[in-house]
């Protein structure tokens, strides 16, 4: 079996917190700052991997990257959509 990789940064991000557990921004901000709390992660800048994350919880890791790949594929398209939009206006200015 093929163990599919994760698209982009290791560490887990708000939205993947928001797709993972359909959670608002602010629920998400507040289960993240919770979970790292609880780990022992204190520093404000603190990561928390998201293979970490999936292991403190108890959620099968390559199930969590098949599910959040497409998603952060659709984000990454979304900023390069908006980088060649300002970009554009920018010449225009």
């Amino acid at each position: 079996m093929i163990m599919e990789t994760l698209k982009g940064n290791p560490n887990i991000t708000l939205s993947d917190t928001m797709v993972l557990n359909n959670y608002d921004k602010l629920e998400a901000h507040n289960h993240l700052v919770e979970t790292k709390r609880h780990m022992g992660l204190t520093h404000w800048n603190s990561k928390l991997s998201v293979k970490d994350y999936c292991d403190y919880y108890g959620i099968d890791y390559e199930m969590a990257i098949a599910y959040l790949n497409p998603y952060r594929e659709d984000l990454k398209k979304e900023r390069q959509k908006r980088i060649k939009s300002a970009k554009r206006y920018k010449k225009r200015s």
